[in-house]
């Protein structure tokens, strides 16, 4: 196979020792962690005489091409070696050498070869776009132009595309570390040369090749997350794609909310019961007064201060608590009684309490120590006569809507709601992280559209907890982003969908043998079954339409690959989008291949099939 930069030099006359073969170390010589005499000293070995020096990844080798290459940048270029740059090179490199390599005999002729080899590889590549603009190599570029060579032989056997893969991660890794002194991730760039590999094979080889690998929790979330983007904005380049999907993965579960699964069912509650508070369907009567006694409650309780989110969590469950005796609280009580009870009560005068009412109700009892609880923060801010006053008022509005039904999924519900229009919580989320936990939380009443209010809490906090778990445990996860990313919409053709769900199996039933509709009918019959059986996704419309369109993207491309591989399936689909105008499909769809698969080599005849 022909690379571009598979290269080696041919070989170099032995070096000469430096700076002379009589040196010998001082008698008073010490090695730095070596406490024993002199005569132990290990003997000081010729640089090109060692084993080291023939690999291209050693760290003397790193050593060597990083300060030439420093030297041969300040010389403005490739110059030939002569005795100027090798005075420039020994003065530069020697002390340091010295200090890495304490055993090691730098030779002039080691410096000669290693300089002739990166001139080598500098005139190899020093053409098109083969060094950035800051002067550092194109890895990019590299790959793709190598498999470009690469794919064009297909008389081989389907084994040996496989195989190369290696062969060329190692070249390029051989050719970087020479020319940037630093060896790259091997298994990072074989991972990314078969990302891009793999989607312009012809379809029948990657069926004898062990190419699928089980896919998990990550990966299907960083493969929604692409096409989310991509929905939002189709000609994003691999770059930009690749910034989006970074920050609003890794960077937003950096934020303190996701480490305390109270605060982040919290924040869930608060989002989702905005959208349930709306369809919820309860008389407006009951639902007036249920409000305004929640209301009431929140103003006496936070007095228009928000407390922490923990906080907000106990106050919904106490109040559903406190909601839950009105059936069996008596309605009328003598009201100085009542004032000593919960005095006592308060203060925690247990002996007093039992003296003084033997026979107290126990749902009365109850009533007012929860209150207590809600209200104890009230004692560092007013007294205790304010306190009784609380809990007597709450006594009342409690007795006064005693007669309305209601239940518990409605009333936290409402909970919620008021206590985000009261305090705005809401507000004070993150912007990245409240898009992120909407989307979750439409995600969720799609996949499970029959879960109540609570079951859609549990339901999102655990799968935010478990893709937070699986981005936070995950060390490449910049890397998997990055394949990701450069294979664009085309990852689709590798994941698996859910299959079983009801999304899937209308798709399937509206599409029928074959592609014929257009995309349009499609998607709007699928939509219209949906919500005909499920009338909750009416509120996500616009979310519903996003996550048909992935399915639609995944069964579109499983189903053209059978008979095309990637890359053209991926013109097909750029062809569909482009709209009639006077413009050039062919150089349109060009330019869109270069900016969203940057390393994907193409040919004007893939894009000449489809005009």
């Amino acid at each position: 196979m022909d690379l571009i930069i598979a290269i080696y030099m041919p070989n170099i006359a032995p070096s000469q020792p430096f700076p002379n073969d009589s040196w010998k170390p001082p008698k008073d010589c010490s090695l730095v962690g070596h406490s024993e005499s002199v005569r132990q000293i290990k003997s000081i070995y010729p640089v090109d005489e060692m084993e080291e020096f023939q690999d291209p990844f050693s760290d003397l080798n790193l050593f060597l091409c990083k300060k030439i290459n420093e030297v041969m940048h300040k010389k403005g270029g490739i110059k030939n070696w002569n005795y100027q740059i090798e005075k420039d090179v020994l003065q530069r490199i020697l002390p340091e050498f010295k200090r890495k390599f304490p055993y090691y005999r730098l030779g002039i002729a080691a410096l000669k070869r290693t300089w002739e080899k990166i001139s080598y590889y500098q005139k190899k590549v020093v053409y098109g776009e083969a060094y950035r603009l800051d002067g550092k190599l194109n890895i990019n570029y590299l790959i793709k132009e190598n498999i470009r060579s690469y794919q064009q032989n297909y008389k081989q056997s389907p084994q040996y595309y496989y195989d190369q893969i290696p062969t060329l991660a190692n070249n390029l890794c051989e050719c970087i570390a020479i020319l940037e002194g630093k060896q790259p991730n091997l298994q990072r760039l074989r991972r990314t040369i078969w990302s891009v590999v793999q989607h312009i094979l012809p379809p029948g080889i990657l069926t004898t090749i062990p190419v699928q690998k089980d896919l998990d929790l990550l990966d299907h979330f960083l493969s929604r997350n692409m096409l989310y983007h991509i929905y939002q904005n189709p000609t994003s380049s691999c770059e930009k794609l690749t910034w989006l999907m970074q920050s609003s993965s890794v960077g937003l579960f950096q934020q303190e909310y996701f480490g305390n699964m109270e605060k982040l069912a919290s924040i869930i509650s608060i989002l989702l019961s905005k959208s349930y508070v709306q369809r919820t369907p309860v008389h407006k009567q009951v639902k007036t007064a249920i409000n305004t006694c929640i209301e009431n409650h929140i103003d006496r309780i936070y007095r228009g201060k928000s407390d922490s989110l923990i906080t907000h969590l106990s106050f919904v469950q106490n109040m559903i608590a406190i909601f839950s005796l009105i059936p069996d609280l008596p309605k009328s009580y003598d009201i100085d009684k009542l004032r000593i009870a919960i005095r006592l009560i308060t203060q925690e005068k247990s002996r007093s309490f039992l003296s003084y009412f033997p026979n107290f109700d126990a749902t009365l009892y109850a009533f007012i120590k929860i209150e207590s609880i809600l209200l104890k923060e009230r004692k560092k801010h007013g007294s205790k006569e304010q306190l009784e006053e609380d809990i007597l008022w709450s006594y009342r509005e409690l007795c006064n809507i005693s007669h309305i039904p209601f239940d518990n999924q409605f009333l936290e519900i409402v909970l919620w709601d008021n206590l985000d229009r009261f305090l705005s919580i809401s507000h004070c989320i993150p912007i990245k992280m409240r898009e992120f936990l909407l989307i979750t939380i439409e995600d969720n009443i799609i996949d499970q559209p029959n879960l109540n209010f609570a079951e859609q809490v549990r339901s999102t906090t655990y799968k935010v907890k478990k893709i937070r778990e699986a981005i936070v445990d995950e060390p490449n996860i910049e890397e998997r982003i990055e394949y990701f990313c450069l294979q664009n919409e085309m990852a689709c053709r590798f994941m698996s969908v859910e299959k079983q769900s009801y999304l899937w199996e209308f798709l399937q039933k509206s599409i029928g043998k074959g592609f014929h509709k257009k995309k349009k009918q499609i998607l709007k019959e699928v939509v219209k079954l949906s919500i005909s059986l499920h009338p909750i996704l009416s509120d996500c419309m616009e979310h519903l339409l996003f996550r048909i369109n992935i399915l639609y993207t995944y069964l579109w491309y499983q189903e053209s690959c059978k008979t095309m591989n990637t890359v053209t399936a991926f013109v097909h689909r750029q062809s569909e989008s482009i709209a009639k105008s006077s413009y050039d499909k062919r150089q349109v769809i060009r330019e869109r291949i270069t900016t969203l698969l940057p390393m994907t080599p193409f040919s004007d005849k893939e894009i000449q099939l489809h005009r």
